[in-house]
């Protein structure tokens, strides 16, 4: 009669480890950002990328994009930032707008962080926000 007693709280406490596993869940989100051209590349590599659900650009000046899509992105770039998706990273903000957006500011990262250390690279700062 322990034996089932035992199986079954020894399923309870994997289920439960698997839970704790599990990464969390980036929600969608659709913010109107205004910029040129450089904001239009960054879209347009991020919505390659699958990061971004839906682009509408609006022809008006400033010129409007509506964006829909990763929380985490939207924030980077609604902030003027520059996203970096496979770094979870977004580039020049100010530590406010990171702490805004539940982020890890590093005010003085390196610029080849993330490239390998046989890289020469020059001693250069950027701004960075992780976002986890």
């Amino acid at each position: 009669m322990k034996l089932p007693r035992i199986l079954i709280a020894c399923l309870v406490i994997l289920l439960a480890g698997c839970s704790v596993l599990q990464k969390p869940v980036d929600t969608r989100v659709t913010a109107t950002l205004t910029g040129g051209q450089k904001i239009l590349d960054q879209i347009e590599m991020l919505e390659d990328e699958g990061v971004l659900d839906t682009v509408v650009v609006a022809e008006s000046f400033p010129l409007e994009i509506i964006v829909t899509g990763s929380k985490k992105a939207v924030g980077c770039l609604s902030k003027g930032g520059t996203w970096l998706n496979r770094h979870q990273e977004c580039e020049h903000i100010s530590a406010l707008n990171c702490a805004e957006l539940g982020g890890k500011y590093n005010e003085c990262a390196s610029v080849c962080r993330h490239q390998g250390s046989d890289v020469f690279c020059i001693q250069m700062c950027v701004p960075t926000c992780t976002i986890k």
